[in-house]
């Protein structure tokens, strides 16, 4: 996953392959398989427990989008 591309790590550099997937890493995986660009000027959120200041939100935006 790693050497694919798919999954980059962690800003501190590590890799937890053994960890839980959350549901923002796994929209993050799905929108990097699917092409699907991070959206830019949501400025109201979607859901009410990702707030914008949520380090994927603006992969779970786009991925919200029809």
């Amino acid at each position: 996953m790693q050497t694919a591309g798919l999954m980059v790590g962690y800003n501190d550099g590590t890799f937890k392959p053994d960890g839980k997937l959350t549901r923002a890493e796994a929209v993050k995986v799905l929108n990097v398989l699917f092409n699907r660009t991070p959206l830019t000027g949501a400025v109201t959120p979607t859901f009410s427990d990702v707030p914008a200041t949520h380090w994927a939100y603006a992969d779970i935006e786009a991925a919200a989008q029809k």
